[in-house]
């Protein structure tokens, strides 16, 4: 993360002559973006992007490169490199290691911030590391023991335990591979051993959302969704999502045919399971 004692690195230079035009064009209502000169829509982005990394404004920061790489015009090496500082600092890290790879790729020893984007750029990969480590248990397709043969108690997957008054509620009983809706994914942003990681990795998420979806799989893991789409053409829909801001560039979308139970965001509570549970 950013060292927040460090007097601001953001150039200056990025404000100039832009803060007088983006006054003139903020202050007309009928006037979009989109109707500007490409240039001139590149110098009030820079403008905003420049004054939303001197707030520390993130989200904003990226919002604003989002719309810059959309320009049909060149840009200066260094949006590579605030693009990951802002990636990094909203723990996106898929994000931030992929634009700090291109900074220095690009730039070399010899570029303006190569020495500062290193270190970030090796906290990225460890945590996209991490997470691909999660991921793979998350995506366990072993094959579960025959039903005649039922794995020793020491090897089958951690139950979810809730304490529960009498009566017990009863829990409905889904085939195998349905938690997830037919026709539909869930896509995955993270997973986590316990349901106290769960509830963390909630309230750190950069979107606050209502509607989660935790699935757990056969090795007690569980799997976090904000999201289920359609399961047509999800490579352009994980993009769009991706594109906002909306899901980490980790993030990837599965049907779930491997899950056994879906718990109550809440609570932990098992709130549907299937036969394998």
């Amino acid at each position: 993360m950013i060292d927040r004692g460090k007097r601001s690195e953001y150039p200056a230079a990025m404000l100039g002559a832009a803060v007088a035009l983006f006054i003139t064009l903020a202050s007309s209502e009928r006037l979009g973006a989109q109707e500007l000169p490409p240039e001139i829509a590149k110098d009030m982005y820079v403008m905003q992007l420049a004054e939303a990394l001197k707030a520390k404004d993130f989200g904003t920061s990226l919002r604003n490169i989002d719309r810059l790489k959309a320009l049909d015009v060149e840009l200066p090496e260094t949006i590579d490199y605030f693009e990951g500082v802002a990636s990094c600092e909203t723990g996106d890290y898929g994000r931030c290691r992929k634009a700090l790879t291109a900074y220095v790729t690009r730039v070399g020893a010899d570029g303006r911030y190569y020495k500062r984007a290193l270190p970030l750029l090796a906290t990225a990969i460890e945590k996209v590391e991490a997470k691909q480590v999660e991921v793979a248990a998350v995506e366990d397709v072993s094959a579960p023991a025959p039903a005649s043969e039922p794995a020793p108690a020491a090897s089958r997957p951690a139950k979810t335990t809730v304490n529960v008054t009498s009566p017990v509620p009863v829990v409905p009983v889904v085939p195998v591979g349905a938690l997830v809706s037919a026709g539909r994914c869930a896509i995955i942003v993270g997973s986590r051993k316990t349901f106290s990681e769960v509830q963390d990795f909630i309230r750190e998420y950069p979107r606050r959302l209502s509607n989660w979806n935790l699935y757990q799989s056969p090795n007690g893991w569980i799997a976090l969704s904000p999201y289920t789409i359609l399961n047509e053409d999800t490579t352009a829909q994980l993009q769009k999502l991706k594109s906002r801001g909306d899901i980490p560039d980790d993030a990837f979308c599965t049907p779930g045919k491997t899950f056994v139970a879906q718990l109550d965001a809440g609570s932990g509570r098992v709130i549907r399971k299937t036969s394998g549970y």
